[in-house]
């Protein structure tokens, strides 16, 4: 933590985003999912997808570009795959709704695949990948984003989401494997939090309105992403678009209407897919494996200045431990945010 930051504790602050949520008339069981996600997101480090929402999201709860009560029907279902119009609703709603019906089908059939149409941001990906690991399963899940890339080479129109995709793999009861990433060298967010806290970023991470490298976040703001490693970060980002928007009938590129106008809903497409594993391979026999496979990445020799090797997701999954006994450590333009929203709606704020 630094003197810009200060330590949330983690219940009080997800009833708190709960609260927000249900005063903007989003029933009980969908503001406490969608506060779930977030805290989530901030108690693995992830802020760029945390609390920080709050406040976009509630607006669009309140000026009508997000459906605070939606009616989640299915489109189209088989014995393996479905696709689900979301009604406007937030995205975490119509996301873990997906994702469960995704599980239970492979539960059945060895795989299940979820599309959503018509739905909102739906935070961290990484949040439903881990729902299908958490029923021995392998989740996946996509979606797709606001254009904020050109295609490569490119420098001008941005006609490419940072379309992040995200995958779970159990490997026993207390770690899961997770890949977690954007296309970008770096989300959006992360632009946005140097922005806040007026710090410079590498000049590797995004393009200034010329299509200059810049080390200025609010130039890179309005410029365009560099995807990570370069043409091989704009293919994977174009491919979630097609699994996320093209497949599910949803806005994509420069049809999708900015989140920065929030009574206009922005329809976003999400994809999600389960593997059970014990339809391919006995459960423990493919614990084994992982197990085996984590004792050959630790037994690597570390390179000069590195102290241990992490595996995906495991920097994340040892935050997530020290943060539920210590709290969250949120940036003070974050916190003056909730406080706002809290004055706003009047909800009690003093856990803040």
């Amino acid at each position: 933590m630094n003197a810009n930051t200060q330590a949330i504790a983690v219940e009080p602050l997800r009833r708190f985003c709960t609260a927000a949520f249900e005063q903007v008339g989003a029933p009980a069981a969908d503001a406490a999912l969608v506060a779930d996600t977030l805290v989530e997101a901030d108690l693995r480090g992830v802020h760029s997808h945390g609390v920080w929402w709050v406040k976009s999201y509630t607006e669009r709860l309140r000026r009508g570009g997000t459906n605070p009560r939606p009616r989640l029907t299915v489109m189209r279902e088989t014995p393996a795959l479905v696709l689900l119009d979301a009604d406007g609703a937030l995205g975490q709603v119509a996301s873990v709704r997906a994702m469960q019906l995704a599980i239970e089908k492979a539960k059945q059939s060895g795989v299940g695949v979820a599309a959503v149409h018509n739905s909102n941001h739906f935070g961290a990906a990484a949040y439903y990948a881990q729902m299908a690991a958490q029923q021995n399963q392998i989740g996946f899940a996509t979606t797709d984003a606001e254009p904020t890339m050109a295609p490569w080479g490119g420098a001008g129109k941005l006609v490419v989401g940072n379309n992040p995709l995200a995958y779970a793999i159990p490997v026993d009861d207390d770690f899961t494997l997770v890949l977690d990433m954007a296309q970008s060298v770096v989300a959006w967010g992360k632009i946005f939090l140097a922005a806040q806290r007026r710090e410079k970023i590498p000049p590797t991470w995004a393009l200034n309105a010329d299509g200059e490298p810049t080390e200025d976040p609010h130039e890179a703001m309005t410029g365009v992403l560099l995807p990570v490693g370069g043409y091989k970060g704009y293919g994977l980002a174009l491919v979630m678009q097609v699994l996320s928007s093209m497949l599910s009938g949803s806005t994509f590129g420069p049809t999708m209407p900015p989140m920065a106008d929030p009574t206009i809903p922005q329809g976003h497409g999400h994809f999600f897919l389960a593997l059970d594993i014990a339809h391919f391979i006995p459960l423990e026999e493919f614990r084994h494996s992982m197990a085996q496979v984590v004792a050959e990445q630790r037994a690597v020799p570390l390179a000069k200045g590195v102290d241990r090797i992490y595996l995906p997701g495991e920097i994340e999954h040892l935050k997530r431990q020290e943060r539920l006994k210590n709290g969250i450590p949120l940036e003070a333009y974050v916190v003056d945010a909730l406080r706002q929203v809290g004055e706003e709606l009047g909800i009690d704020t003093s856990a803040l």
